[in-house]
C-alpha cells in the first residue's frame, strides 16, 4: 500500500499554519535522520510506501500532540478543511446534492489519497454509512480519514455532523465503519 504525497504536504501545510515554519524545519530535519526517504522532495503524486508515511504520522503525532491519539482527528478535520476549501478538492464542494458527494466524492477523495484501499458509502434518509478496508490496520486510517470524512460531511451539506463508530481497527481490524447522522 501507498499513500500520495498530498497527504504529507497536507500535514506539513497544516503543521506550517498551527506551529510555525521553524516548527516543520526542526521536525523535518529530525524525521529526515528517522525515515532518511523524505530527504527527497514528496510531490503531491510521490506513492509513499505506506510504512515510512505511517511512521512519519506517528512522529508528527508525538512532536506535536504529546502522542495523544485524539491527534488523528484534530489532523482530519484540519486536512478536509485545507483540501475542500482552498486545495486540490475545492472543485467537489458545494456539491450537487450531497447524497452524491457521499456515495461519489467520498470514495474518489480516498483513491486520490491511498492505492489499495476500498471504500464504500452508502446514505439513507439522514444518515450514511461509511466502511474503509485498508490493507494496513493502523488507527491513522480511523481517526484521520474518519474525521476528514465529517468536516467534509459538513461542508458539503452546511449542517452539523455527528457520528457513531461501527467498527474500528482495534484488533488489527483493517475494516472500519462508522454511520453519520446529518443533524
Amino acid at each position: 500500500m501507498k499513500i500520495r504525497g498530498i497527504a504529507f504536504l497536507g500535514r506539513k501545510d497544516n503543521i506550517i499554519k498551527s506551529f510555525g515554519k521553524l516548527a516543520w524545519d526542526k521536525f523535518e530535519s529530525k524525521l529526515n535522520v528517522d525515515i532518511p526517504y523524505f530527504k527527497d522532495e514528496v510531490l503531491p503524486l510521490t506513492l509513499i510506501p505506506a510504512e515510512y508515511f505511517l511512521h512519519f504520522q506517528e512522529n508528527l503525532v508525538s512532536e506535536f500532540f504529546g502522542g495523544e491519539q485524539e491527534a488523528y482527528w484534530i489532523i482530519g478535520e484540519a486536512s478536509a478543511e485545507s483540501s475542500l476549501i482552498n486545495g486540490p478538492f475545492k472543485s467537489y464542494l458545494p456539491p450537487n446534492n450531497i447524497k452524491e458527494f457521499a456515495e461519489k466524492t467520498l470514495p474518489l477523495i480516498a483513491g486520490r489519497y491511498f492505492t489499495e484501499v476500498s471504500l464504500k458509502s452508502v446514505m439513507n434518509e439522514n444518515n450514511l454509512q461509511v466502511t474503509l478496508h485498508t490493507p494496513i490496520s493502523h488507527f491513522y486510517f480511523e481517526g484521520t480519514v474518519f474525521s476528514y470524512f465529517k468536516r467534509a460531511l459538513e461542508l458539503a451539506s452546511e449542517k452539523s455532523v455527528s457520528f457513531k463508530k461501527i467498527k474500528g481497527c482495534e484488533g488489527g481490524n483493517k475494516d472500519i465503519s462508522y454511520e453519520y447522522y446529518f443533524n
